[in-house]
């Protein structure tokens, strides 16, 4: 069964509002929520719109895998020979069906394959390249990952010095562990738009001795430690808090009254919160139980605060750690450049590669839309992503 304007009916209240509403959506739902069903749907309203309907030829609509992407095409095509065959005079419809099979429904790889494919000259690409297979991509991985280490454990430079102690201290003395971190490093980077910014991003912060960062995540995380604490206090009535606990409210609703506090006052709150349950009488220790182990955790925010307030245990924690970190981001920097010129000499892409390629393709370096962006943008009046 179909509606007037070419989409099923029966849909919740939250579909129809994802059928109805004009300009760009995101739409958030669980595993069989009907997505995919709300995407068919939400295209063939396009197609079928009265006034000024949109054609499948200027419609993207890209999915993850190569399986969903032929049922969104089967999906589509059931639906229009429906509504041509409810349709008296069904030109447009007729017209729609004869383009389902070269619609843009796709991958979203298969799409930047075809942005690339485009520009390949300008991207500096040999137009025969072809799309590195899983075996290829771990061989190669290996091989440039077995060149790496070799030369960190016959070099004598610092690079090498800490990443051996990576491997030490941090890796169980397991290489492979390391490995493992320079594999995510650079996975992670190549999903962003510009990983060589990202890199130098993280060297600039990993190279400061003073750990600001952590130091403002640490009062965000004692923050939220305090409200979350108070508010799981705050379910139970009044009237059932023993004098133990409702002291322990007390101390954190003064706490959470005012939380940008002075050092000395922070960590003051702290020390009463770690030391509550050990200061109480022992018959009343019972009361607050449910509560120790976030007294500990208090203690444990107190402690990095050390004696004198100047936080030096969470800096010796970060000089600790900061040098292996750098030598991990190092050493996946030097694996980015070998694997990305090792492609290129193959004439392989991998993945990431069809998406690195097709941004760079659609985007300039200031990041405004290339000359490619506008093109696609002329082409295209919808995009749908399942």
């Amino acid at each position: 069964m179909s509606g007037s304007n070419g989409t099923a009916i029966n849909h919740t209240p939250a579909q129809r509002a994802a059928l109805e509403s004009e300009g760009n959506l995101l739409i958030a739902a669980g595993a069989g929520a009907g997505k995919t069903r709300t995407l068919v749907d939400r295209a063939i309203r396009e197609i079928t719109r009265p006034v000024d309907p949109a054609s499948l030829d200027e419609l993207l609509i890209v999915t993850f895998t190569d399986a969903a992407a032929s049922e969104l095409r089967d999906r589509i095509r059931i639906r229009l020979d429906e509504l041509c065959e409810e349709d008296p005079d069904p030109e447009h419809l007729h017209q729609q069906s004869a383009l389902v099979e070269q619609a843009r429904i796709s991958t979203l790889h298969q799409f930047c394959l075809e942005v690339i494919r485009d520009r390949f000259d300008e991207l500096e690409l040999d137009p025969e390249f072809s799309i590195m297979s899983e075996t290829d991509t771990y061989q190669l991985q290996e091989e440039i990952l077995d060149q790496l280490f070799i030369e960190r454990y016959e070099g004598d430079d610092s690079l090498s010095e800490e990443a051996l102690k990576w491997i030490q201290l941090h890796g169980r003395g397991i290489e492979s562990n390391l490995r493992d971190v320079v594999i995510q490093i650079n996975t992670y980077a190549r999903t962003l738009p510009s990983p060589e910014h990202w890199l130098n991003e993280q060297r600039q912060y990993l190279s400061q001795e003073d750990p600001l960062q952590w130091k403002q995540w640490w009062h965000e995380s004692v923050r939220s430690f305090l409200i979350e604490w108070k508010k799981s206090m705050e379910t139970l009535p009044v009237v059932e808090m023993p004098e133990p606990t409702g002291q322990l409210y007390q101390v954190l609703q003064q706490a959470t009254v005012e939380l940008d506090f002075s050092v000395s006052t922070l960590a003051d709150v702290l020390k009463t919160l770690a030391k509550f349950y050990e200061n109480l009488p022992r018959g009343h220790k019972q009361h607050v139980k449910p509560w120790q182990d976030r007294m500990k955790t208090a203690g444990m925010f107190r402690s990095l605060m050390g004696e004198a307030l100047d936080f030096v245990p969470l800096k010796e924690d970060w000089e600790l750690t900061r040098h292996g970190k750098l030598a991990a981001l190092e050493l996946a920097a030097i694996y980015m450049e070998r694997f990305r010129k090792a492609r290129l000499e193959a004439g392989w892409v991998d993945f990431q590669d069809l998406e690195q390629y097709a941004l760079k393709a659609l985007m300039c370096k200031d990041e405004t839309p290339s000359e490619a962006a506008l093109e696609w943008r002329e082409r295209l009046s919808r995009v749908f992503v399942d």
